[in-house]
């Protein structure tokens, strides 16, 4: 029986809860950045894999596997928000095309809770359900699939109360037969709205050295300040 993603809709904890004013929306440009993703293997060996000029991208394998790019933990500032990838995929898909036998799902944990599988609501939407004929790990979920070698647009979007934090995992599902030409899935930027800076990120070797300048200056002063006394 297929358990279909469910819509990213989250409303506030309480009428008349303050709202933190939304802040502008955060753009982050995969082809130059890894963005504080990380990546791991749910199932099987198939790690996504990040490079400058192409962003995060996972091949196809031809044996059960599930692999996860994990976003960092994000805090809503209250209100609406919305996330938009922009991406593109060439997973394998039967000749009936509602019926996917690879694919790429999104899931939403909040307040560190479990993941689930959400739906975009906007841009393009998951076209097929992943079959369950040869143990894909994914089996029953609404996915990405089929032939889409251009960049596109998927926004999740909905309401959650300031303070709560939600992360997102990129998962690409495989079964134990074909898979289409490298690579399956490649994210390629995110457009955030409606949140704080990113938790857990770590920073750009230039923005360390950035750090250390200013660290430097400050201690160069206060030894002025030291010597005046």
């Amino acid at each position: 029986m297929q358990a279909p993603a469910r819509t990213l809709r989250f409303a506030t904890a309480a009428l008349g809860l303050a709202v933190a004013a939304a802040l502008p929306a955060q753009t982050i440009d995969f082809l130059t950045t890894n963005g504080g993703f990380t990546t791991s293997n749910i199932v099987g060996n198939n790690p996504w894999t990040w490079t400058a000029g192409q962003g995060w991208r996972v091949n196809g394998v031809t044996t059960p596997a599930r692999s996860r790019l994990l976003s960092p933990v994000l805090t809503a500032s209250g209100g609406a928000f919305s996330v938009s990838a922009t991406h593109r995929f060439n997973f394998e898909q039967s000749l009936t095309p509602a019926t996917c036998f690879d694919g790429g799902v999104v899931f939403a944990s909040i307040n560190g809770g479990a993941f689930s599988a959400i739906a975009p609501t906007a841009g393009r939407l998951y076209n097929g359900v992943i079959s369950g004929t040869f143990a894909n790990p994914l089996a029953g979920l609404n996915a990405f699939c089929g032939e889409q070698l251009t960049d596109v647009v998927s926004t999740w979007s909905g309401s959650l109360a300031a303070g709560t934090t939600i992360q997102l995992a990129l998962d690409g599902g495989w079964d134990n037969s074909f898979a289409n030409a490298n690579p399956n899935w490649n994210i390629r930027g995110l457009t955030l709205s409606g949140f704080g800076a990113p938790q857990n990120v770590v920073p750009e070797p230039g923005t360390y050295a950035l750090m250390a300048t200013g660290l430097a200056g400050l201690a160069a002063i206060r030894r002025r300040r030291a010597a005046k006394a």
